[in-house]
């Protein structure tokens, strides 16, 4: 409620005795504070719009958060949908790709077998060709000793017959 400045500065000179120019700047002051405070009315008013506000902004924020988990739930229904399409043709192509290792790894399998069964034929071949050439070997060496013999018993008899020969010349030539 606003005050009469005139009144309440002829009552300030009047009853407490302060100076008239002082008077008038005590009453402006009051005035113009009083202008600026609020009043209770003022406040009240002002709480009413600011509930209505904030009820407004509840309301929007829970249609808004009402939209989201909604949107949520659709989401994960697509989702959810998207997965059990895709779920058919993941576990097709786990198949087709465990049926491809499987077979590669069977003709792996065959192809490790052909090759150790190779590699044991070859290595047969090269075993009996190796002792072959070693009887062959052996059998040339045999030969070789008996050839060596042979000639070793007619150098012995030869140097035998000679030494008698000699011991005969002799035996005559001293005897």
């Amino acid at each position: 409620m606003p005050i009469d400045t005139l009144k309440s500065k002829r009552r300030l000179v009047e009853e407490y005795g302060i100076d008239d120019r002082q008077a008038e700047g005590i009453v402006e002051l009051i005035a113009s504070a009083e202008e600026r405070a609020a009043t209770k009315s003022n406040l009240d008013a002002l709480e009413q719009r600011l509930t209505i506000k904030i009820d407004a902004l509840d309301e929007r924020l829970t249609s808004k958060i009402e939209g989201l988990a909604s949107e949520q739930s659709n989401l994960r229904s697509d989702m959810e949908a998207q997965g059990d399409q895709l779920r058919p043709e993941l576990e097709t192509m786990a198949s087709q790709l465990r049926s491809g290792m499987e077979t590669m790894a069977s003709q792996l399998r065959s192809g490790m077998e052909t090759m150790a069964s190779q590699l044991r034929s070859e290595i047969e071949a090269q075993g009996s060709q190796l002792r072959s050439e070693m009887k062959a070997l052996e059998e040339r060496m045999n030969t070789r000793f008996a050839e060596m013999e042979n000639r070793l018993i007619k150098w012995l008899l030869g140097g035998l017959s000679a030494m008698t020969t000699i011991l005969a010349l002799l035996n005559y030539l001293v005897g």
